[in-house]
């Protein structure tokens, strides 16, 4: 029999993102969670071009055990110091020069593709280098929520990369259907992918993640500290609980904090409750398996924002995160959440007491509890790296399968491209291929499962014939034969496509999570350790003291309910240090 091993079709792409990874935030974990997500197909070979030089490698040192990704850094590459000497001493690059980096970059292999998150970077290559956005995705980076205003001179830039680029890549579907309202002539012939924030595969089904307790009242929060993040009012909410739930704690993690100009002294008052409150730890910056660890660990992840913050066009990741660990999470009532997580979800807060009554709800009732996580659970596992990548890739294989017909003297299915497009719903089965001898199966393989799904549904037509893979899409003809099922499938376990098909697999879903023993930052009064703005030393015991007035003001503003009890707690601390 005339049998074809499976062929490798690699697609090369070419990623940039002009984010800081040495900084533990949300665009720092998405670009490096994106190339981990691509990294799940074999058959992607991803060159990852870092933005600046790494002196903590909390975020990519994962990325440098996947053998398809390839860290690029410019800072030390000696034919780009030669082009640009003064970069070795530097620990960033402008705007301009990423551009004339990646346009060097995209000369020393065929890619397929350039993927770039930084508007400002395709700015500048559509000026120098206009050719190489046909083959570009760019990741809309700017437009952050609706009635945003732009200059003239903006606008006239974000037409440019739009109208030129081979594709845009957006957060969420709310994102998309702005674009397209707000900017219609310039996206006639440029289409937006939906590129949905990404979270680490987990588990299948919700009782493999879930514990079951009595009582649930370990809170979390993993992310930046900011005014719009509501991270004091998180923890003077959290001291107020403590007053009815003295049992409860706080496991916080993260160590950016955004600088606030109206508010002058913000990280210092925020560190310091971060340092100060009973049964709350701080554990500071953390790699992400470490931040999966905490998660788990713990049973209701914070999520809970300013309400100026509703209008964001963006779907926060952690917010996934915690729901496909098997978390109850507290999020604000936005019209993206009431969509995806429905009216009915039992904890959404919009003020400080709203907060205060969804953590005591689940405290006082379990069964609440576990309705709301697998609510989450459900939700979030749509997210997952392999149901992206499954979306994601009929993209990136743009017409690679059309020499798979060619060879194979068959016409390509009408619109089969933009069917898998639209719903990635595989397997696509074609019967009436013009050699009425064979059928075409089209399907997407990452694990065992699929392996065997698709032997067994190609032994109902025949045997297997010829085979070609495009990242996890695999394009097999089958031969039709007068044998029976099991017959076809003894004879396709026995053929060499059957072997190259396991190949595919990468994903490895494990419900049996490493929770680590982790370091906090201890109970200090101030602590220099995360940031240079921290409270210098130098300064004496007068002005830590009128610091911690400043402090005690605002927190009485923040939680006046329950003032006297809490004041008295807080100033009988504050002596301890006159």
């Amino acid at each position: 029999m005339d049998v074809k091993v499976m062929k490798e079709n690699k697609i090369k792409i070419l990623l940039y993102g002009y984010i800081n990874i040495n900084v533990m935030d949300g665009s720092a974990v998405f670009i490096t969670g994106f190339a981990d997500m691509l990294s799940q197909s074999p058959n992607l070979e991803i060159d990852f071009v870092i933005a600046n030089p790494i002196y903590r490698d909390i975020l990519i040192q994962p990325l440098f055990e996947k053998e398809n990704v390839n860290i690029i850094s410019p800072y030390s590459d000696k034919n780009i110091l030669m082009l640009k000497p003064d970069l070795k001493n530097r620990n960033r690059m402008t705007h301009r020069e990423a551009a004339d980096v990646l346009s060097y970059y995209w000369t020393q292999k065929e890619y397929d593709w350039l993927i770039i998150r930084g508007m400002e970077v395709v700015e500048h290559l559509a000026e120098t280098n206009p050719q190489i956005l046909k083959n570009t995705m760019t990741y809309v980076t700017g437009i952050t929520h609706e009635g945003q205003i732009f200059t003239k001179e903006k606008e006239e830039k974000i037409e440019k990369v739009f109208k030129n680029s081979a594709y845009l890549l957006c957060q969420t579907i709310e994102m998309k259907q702005y674009l397209l309202h707000r900017f219609p002539d310039f996206l006639k012939n440029t289409e937006i992918i939906h590129l949905n924030p990404m979270i680490p595969d987990t588990v299948d089904d919700f009782i493999e993640v879930f514990e079951e307790k009595e009582k649930y009242t370990k809170l979390c929060y993993t992310g930046k500290f900011d005014v719009g993040w509501n991270s004091i009012p998180m923890i003077t909410a959290f001291r107020e609980l403590l007053d009815e739930y003295p049992e409860i704690s706080l496991a916080v993690a993260g160590d950016r904090f955004n600088i606030n100009k109206q508010h002058p002294h913000y990280v210092e008052e925020l560190k310091y409750l971060l340092q100060n409150t009973k049964n709350l730890d701080w554990y500071g910056a953390l790699p992400r398996n470490e931040v999966r660890s905490l998660i788990m660990t713990s049973d209701i992840g914070i999520t809970w924002r300013d309400k100026r913050m509703d209008s964001s066009l963006e779907l926060s990741t952690k917010l996934l995160e915690y729901g496909s660990l098997g978390k109850a999470v507290v999020m604000n009532p936005t019209k993206m959440h009431i969509k995806l997580f429905g009216e009915d979800y039992p904890l959404y807060a919009e003020t400080m007491d709203d907060f205060i009554q969804c953590v005591s709800k689940v405290i006082e009732d379990p069964k609440l509890y576990r309705q709301a996580a697998e609510r989450m659970f459900e939700v979030s596992k749509k997210f997952t790296y392999s149901e992206t990548l499954k979306r994601f890739l009929p993209y990136l294989i743009n017409g690679r399968y059309e020499r798979f017909f060619q060879e194979n003297h068959l016409k390509i299915p009408e619109n089969l491209e933009e069917q898998l497009k639209a719903t990635a719903d595989f397997p696509y089965i074609y019967e009436n291929l013009d050699d009425s001898k064979s059928v075409l199966i089209i399907n997407y393989i990452n694990k065992i499962a699929n392996v065997k799904e698709h032997i067994l549904l190609c032994s109902k037509y025949g045997v297997l014939s010829k085979n070609q893979k495009v990242g996890n899409i695999v394009l097999t003809l089958v031969n039709r034969t007068d044998n029976d099922e099991h017959a076809n499938l003894v004879e396709n376990l026995g053929n060499s496509i059957f072997d190259d098909l396991l190949s595919n697999i990468t994903v490895q879903k494990n419900s049996q999570f490493n929770v680590q023993q982790l370091k906090t930052h201890g109970h200090l009064l101030y602590s220099d350790e995360s940031n240079s703005d921290s409270l210098s030393t130098k300064h004496n015991l007068k002005n830590r003291i009128k610091e911690l007035e400043i402090i005690e003001k605002k927190y009485k503003a923040l939680a006046s309910s329950k003032l006297g009890k809490l004041t008295i707690k807080y100033w009988n601390f504050k002596k301890k240090f006159r």
